[in-house]
Protein backbone atom coordinates (compact mmCIF):
# COMPACT_ATOMS: atom_id res chain seq x y z
CA UNK A 1 0.00 0.00 0.00
CA UNK A 2 1.32 3.44 -0.85
CA UNK A 3 0.56 6.84 0.55
CA UNK A 4 0.04 10.16 -1.13
CA UNK A 5 0.66 13.84 -0.66
CA UNK A 6 -2.57 15.61 -1.55
CA UNK A 7 -2.90 19.36 -1.98
CA UNK A 8 -5.67 20.19 0.52
CA UNK A 9 -6.80 23.19 -1.52
CA UNK A 10 -7.26 21.40 -4.84
CA UNK A 11 -7.42 17.72 -3.77
CA UNK A 12 -4.75 17.11 -6.44
CA UNK A 13 -2.41 14.18 -5.80
CA UNK A 14 1.02 15.83 -5.65
CA UNK A 15 3.06 12.66 -5.27
CA UNK A 16 2.59 9.00 -4.45
CA UNK A 17 5.10 7.20 -2.24
CA UNK A 18 5.66 3.48 -1.83
CA UNK A 19 5.84 2.16 1.69
CA UNK A 20 9.22 0.97 2.87
CA UNK A 21 9.68 -2.59 3.97
CA UNK A 22 10.72 -3.55 7.50
CA UNK A 23 14.37 -3.95 6.50
CA UNK A 24 14.52 -0.38 5.16
CA UNK A 25 12.97 1.01 8.34
CA UNK A 26 15.31 -1.01 10.55
CA UNK A 27 18.32 0.22 8.53
CA UNK A 28 17.18 3.85 8.86
CA UNK A 29 16.70 3.45 12.61
CA UNK A 30 20.10 1.79 12.92
CA UNK A 31 21.80 4.61 11.02
CA UNK A 32 20.05 7.20 13.19
CA UNK A 33 21.05 5.41 16.37
CA UNK A 34 24.66 5.07 15.18
CA UNK A 35 24.81 8.81 14.50
CA UNK A 36 23.30 9.52 17.90
CA UNK A 37 26.01 7.39 19.55
CA UNK A 38 28.68 9.21 17.55
CA UNK A 39 27.35 12.73 18.11
CA UNK A 40 26.20 12.49 21.73
CA UNK A 41 29.70 13.05 23.01
CA UNK A 42 30.70 15.70 20.49
CA UNK A 43 31.43 19.13 21.92
CA UNK A 44 28.42 21.40 21.96
CA UNK A 45 30.25 23.84 19.68
CA UNK A 46 30.22 21.34 16.82
CA UNK A 47 26.47 20.85 17.24
CA UNK A 48 25.72 24.56 17.41
CA UNK A 49 27.87 25.12 14.32
CA UNK A 50 25.88 22.46 12.46
CA UNK A 51 22.64 24.09 13.61
CA UNK A 52 23.83 27.46 12.28
CA UNK A 53 24.46 25.82 8.91
CA UNK A 54 20.97 24.31 8.94
CA UNK A 55 19.51 27.78 9.60
CA UNK A 56 21.53 29.21 6.72
CA UNK A 57 20.37 26.47 4.35
CA UNK A 58 16.72 26.90 5.32
CA UNK A 59 17.04 30.67 4.84
CA UNK A 60 18.68 30.11 1.44
CA UNK A 61 15.77 27.89 0.31
CA UNK A 62 13.03 29.88 2.05
CA UNK A 63 10.89 30.50 -1.04
CA UNK A 64 11.13 26.88 -2.18
CA UNK A 65 10.24 25.58 1.28
CA UNK A 66 7.33 28.01 1.61
CA UNK A 67 5.96 26.78 -1.71
CA UNK A 68 6.16 23.17 -0.50
CA UNK A 69 4.26 24.08 2.68
CA UNK A 70 1.62 25.78 0.56
CA UNK A 71 1.16 22.81 -1.75
CA UNK A 72 1.41 20.03 0.82
CA UNK A 73 -0.27 21.61 3.81
CA UNK A 74 -2.64 24.13 2.29
CA UNK A 75 -1.01 27.11 3.97
CA UNK A 76 -1.33 30.52 2.40
CA UNK A 77 2.01 31.63 0.97
CA UNK A 78 2.36 34.45 3.49
CA UNK A 79 1.80 31.97 6.34
CA UNK A 80 4.27 29.50 4.86
CA UNK A 81 6.94 32.19 4.50
CA UNK A 82 6.32 33.16 8.13
CA UNK A 83 6.74 29.54 9.24
CA UNK A 84 10.02 29.25 7.38
CA UNK A 85 11.23 32.56 8.86
CA UNK A 86 10.40 31.49 12.42
CA UNK A 87 12.12 28.16 11.78
CA UNK A 88 15.30 30.00 10.82
CA UNK A 89 14.98 32.23 13.89
CA UNK A 90 14.53 29.23 16.22
CA UNK A 91 17.52 27.40 14.75
CA UNK A 92 19.70 30.50 15.09
CA UNK A 93 18.49 31.11 18.64
CA UNK A 94 19.42 27.60 19.78
CA UNK A 95 22.70 27.73 17.87
CA UNK A 96 23.52 30.86 19.86
CA UNK A 97 22.10 29.85 23.26
CA UNK A 98 22.05 26.03 23.22
CA UNK A 99 25.34 25.60 25.05
CA UNK A 100 24.10 27.89 27.82
CA UNK A 101 20.91 25.81 28.25
CA UNK A 102 22.88 22.59 28.55
CA UNK A 103 25.36 23.74 31.18
CA UNK A 104 25.13 21.90 34.51
CA UNK A 105 23.12 23.83 37.10
CA UNK A 106 23.96 23.78 40.78
CA UNK A 107 20.98 23.66 43.10
CA UNK A 108 20.48 23.54 46.84
CA UNK A 109 18.08 20.92 48.08
CA UNK A 110 16.75 19.94 51.47
CA UNK A 111 19.42 17.22 51.71
CA UNK A 112 22.34 19.26 50.44
CA UNK A 113 23.92 20.63 47.31
CA UNK A 114 23.13 18.97 43.97
CA UNK A 115 23.65 19.50 40.28
CA UNK A 116 21.26 19.10 37.38
CA UNK A 117 22.95 17.91 34.21
CA UNK A 118 21.59 17.22 30.72
CA UNK A 119 22.51 14.12 28.77
CA UNK A 120 21.53 12.94 25.28
CA UNK A 121 19.18 9.97 25.53
CA UNK A 122 18.04 9.00 22.03
CA UNK A 123 17.67 9.71 18.39
CA UNK A 124 14.24 11.18 17.64
CA UNK A 125 12.11 11.17 14.50
CA UNK A 126 9.06 12.94 13.13
CA UNK A 127 6.24 12.11 10.78
CA UNK A 128 3.84 14.45 9.08
CA UNK A 129 4.96 17.69 10.72
CA UNK A 130 5.54 21.07 9.17
CA UNK A 131 9.03 22.47 9.00
CA UNK A 132 8.43 24.64 12.07
CA UNK A 133 7.48 21.67 14.25
CA UNK A 134 10.37 19.53 13.03
CA UNK A 135 12.86 22.32 13.63
CA UNK A 136 11.34 23.16 17.00
CA UNK A 137 11.90 19.58 18.11
CA UNK A 138 15.29 19.29 16.47
CA UNK A 139 16.84 22.47 17.77
CA UNK A 140 15.30 22.34 21.18
CA UNK A 141 18.26 20.43 22.48
CA UNK A 142 16.37 19.71 25.66
CA UNK A 143 13.78 17.65 23.75
CA UNK A 144 16.25 14.80 23.48
CA UNK A 145 17.79 15.24 26.90
CA UNK A 146 16.94 13.96 30.31
CA UNK A 147 17.94 15.68 33.45
CA UNK A 148 19.90 13.94 36.13
CA UNK A 149 20.36 15.22 39.64
CA UNK A 150 23.78 14.59 41.12
CA UNK A 151 24.01 14.69 44.88
CA UNK A 152 27.39 15.67 46.33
Amino acid sequence: MSYQTINPLTDEVVKTYDNHDDAYVEEALSRGHALYKKWRNDPIDSRTEALSKVADLIALKADELAKILTIEMGKRLVEAKGEVAITVAIARYYAKHGAEFLKPRDIVSSIGPAQIISRPTRCCSWLNHGIFHITKLCVSLRQTMWQETRWF
